[in-house]
């Protein structure tokens, strides 16, 4: 990684009981324009990029004065991630396995919906906040993005709690226009998002069974 001059170099990585993950990762140099575009639009054709901050190894320097926020606690590294990567000039990719990823049963990945998993939805403002020129469309993709991940989250719990469904529902209305317009979800999320407006308790019954059996 640092003969082809990289400030990042994304390596494969063993996931849970040693199962390597990416396997299939291509050798790749990306431009920081590159790295980023797929960061805010979250389609990652190569499976290549990841949006986590533990998938490879950094300069050090790339993180002078950046801090990860006090107050978001789910996707905070993808934050971080994308703050660090403004100030890259090269991101490569290699086969080579750099790390363990270890599976914590009270992380915010891991636990019922709640504050904080509902903090990232901060992510997008906060990204403007400290200076990241997203376009309206950038911003859609990314703040529609985490609004689709705390639907997914809510589906997910194995209890229906009504003052979550409530402020999740607000932000899928609220959003809906954004919902539609944007390039970080599919048909199907779309879909599966817009029927929850209408029956959310028979939504959370049929989409949370189907993907809790597949997770299972």
């Amino acid at each position: 990684c640092r003969a082809r001059g990289a400030d990042i170099c994304v390596s494969t990585n063993y996931y849970r009981n040693n199962e390597r993950r990416n396997e299939k990762n291509i050798i790749k140099d990306y431009t920081k324009e590159d790295a980023i575009n797929e960061m805010l639009t979250f389609r990652n054709k190569d499976n290549n990029i990841l949006f986590s901050i533990w998938d490879g190894l950094y300069r050090r320097d790339l993180f002078r004065d950046l801090y990860f926020p006090d107050d978001i606690h789910h996707f905070e590294d993808y934050f971080m991630k994308v703050l660090v990567t403004y100030n890259t000039n090269k991101i490569v990719t290699t086969s080579e396995t750099f790390y363990h990823y270890r599976v914590r049963g009270d992380s915010a990945n891991h636990i019922n919906i709640n504050d904080k998993v509902l903090s990232c939805l901060k992510v997008a403002k906060r990204l403007v906040d400290n200076g990241i020129k997203l376009s309206k469309k950038q911003f859609i993709d990314v703040h529609s993005f985490f609004v689709a991940q705390c639907y997914f989250k809510f589906i997910l719990s194995d209890n229906y709690n009504r003052e979550i469904k409530t402020i999740v529902l607000k932000e899928i209305w609220h959003n809906r226009k954004s919902l539609i317009k944007c390039n970080s979800l599919s048909n199907i999320h779309k879909i599966m998002l817009f029927t929850f407006i209408f029956a959310p308790k028979l939504n959370y019954l049929l989409f949370g069974t189907l993907l809790r059996n597949r997770l299972s």
